[in-house]
């Protein structure tokens, strides 16, 4: 397993540390979680229009979607690098914690919100290695040309319920994102919950 930040990058959670995502070589400790959900099939197409989203992150993130990490052309998004700033504050998260971590096959940057100190730790991942069809939709996404793109709920060996972790599939790599909850006594559920609230306000 490898290590970045000296924590292993088993999954899409970060820790309060900066601790990096998913390592999109290896993916170990991961598997689906639901709440009686449907399969996650039928993700989108390749090349698929671009998400239609708010006017905060429209035209900012990639289209959700298929994607071949094969492809020459193919280029995993870094949302640490590519969302601007202004565009991650009006979506709740405040200052960067520690540096983002980059490795072949996946990005990693976690984030204080808003409310700072004491508030929750908010963790952004983006990996190349698809998921694998076996895992279970939570909710879904419109790409806005009429098909649906599923969320997918991530359980953590390493982190347990620590974090939840949502993710969906573009088609410039799987995009996570991590919630700690808001306050201490959130339970796991409220921490999805947030987590998936967040990735709909992306798109």
């Amino acid at each position: 397993m490898e290590e970045s930040g000296g924590i292993s990058s088993t999954d899409g959670a970060g820790g309060a540390n900066g601790d990096p995502g998913d390592d999109a070589e290896g993916n170990q400790g991961e598997t689906a979680h639901t709440n009686g959900g449907k399969n996650a099939g039928g993700a989108g197409q390749p090349g698929e229009a671009g998400a239609t989203g708010s006017g905060d992150t429209s035209g900012v993130l990639p289209p959700l979607g298929e994607f071949d990490p094969a492809d020459p052309s193919f280029e995993l998004f870094d949302p640490c690098m590519e969302i601007p700033r202004e565009h991650l504050r009006a979506l709740g998260l405040g200052e960067q914690i520690e540096d983002s971590g980059q490795q072949s096959g996946f990005s990693f940057c976690a984030f204080d919100s808003v409310e700072g100190t004491g508030g929750a730790v908010i963790g952004l991942t983006t990996s190349r290695q698809a998921f694998d069809g076996a895992e279970v939709q939570i909710a879904s996404l419109s790409d806005g040309g009429g098909h649906s793109v599923p969320i997918v709920q991530i359980e953590s060996e390493l982190f347990g319920d620590m974090f939840c972790t949502v993710g969906v599939s573009t088609s410039r790599g799987i995009l996570k994102v991590s919630h700690s909850g808001k306050r201490p006594d959130d339970d796991y559920e409220a921490k999805c919950s947030q987590a998936e609230k967040l990735l709909n306000k992306f798109y």
